[in-house]
């Protein structure tokens, strides 16, 4: 009867640790997911930081006080004497999220300048940018999604490439300038519903969907 207690207080002890580690992963996961129900406020460092962990981003309901810089990840690589690739590799979600200070995948023109390429998918979903936008010669391997989202200053894509698949700016407003020129969009590009309050431009781009 000992016998018998003993090895159902191990059995109980040891489900008890695997529960509680199975929450542990899964907290670990998630660990930049808000709350659906309420707006919190968290600094983009905490994202640049995660993403150079290599863990994927996904964030909801949050305001971003401080500018989300992807130049300053530490996953940078000097490519020329004066050129620098910052790599984001994992994927990003932002779904109703505010960007007070705008987003910078670019940094420099003549020396020492800073691109960003982003391995996979990049979402931007129901956000609001109230600042400069400037994603000029970043690189897009995954899908890319800026849905129903608003621009209120400008945005900037001259010279990014959109690599084959699909990027969409469905029902999105830019309440400011958008530049395009020079742009690679290798895949179906959707703008429908889109609003434009500003001078729109795509001299040069390139649309290599068939």
């Amino acid at each position: 009867m000992q016998s018998l207690t003993s090895l159902l207080s191990l059995f109980m002890f040891s489900s008890f640790y695997t529960y509680v580690f199975f929450l542990i992963a899964l907290m670990s996961l998630f660990m930049l997911r808000c709350s659906t129900h309420a707006t919190a406020a968290i600094s983009s460092k905490k994202v640049i930081k995660r993403l150079a962990k290599l863990k994927p981003v996904f964030v909801e309901n949050v305001v971003f006080d401080d500018i989300l810089d992807f130049t300053t990840i530490s996953t940078k690589y000097r490519i020329t004497a004066k050129d620098s690739l910052a790599s984001v590799y994992v994927p990003l979600t932002f779904i109703n999220c505010t960007f007070k200070q705008g987003i910078k995948a670019f940094d420099g023109l003549d020396s020492n300048r800073v691109t960003t390429v982003f391995m996979q998918q990049v979402s931007f979903i129901n956000c609001t940018f109230e600042e400069v936008v400037n994603c000029r010669a970043a690189s897009f391997k995954g899908g890319v999604n800026f849905s129903n989202s608003t621009f209120k200053k400008m945005t900037s894509f001259e010279g990014a490439h959109f690599q084959g698949l699909p990027t969409y700016f469905s029902e999105t407003t830019f309440e400011a300038e958008l530049r395009c020129q020079r742009a690679v969009f290798g895949g179906k590009l959707d703008f429908m519903k889109a609003v434009f309050n500003e001078t729109v431009s795509f001299q040069n781009a390139q649309f290599n969907n068939d």
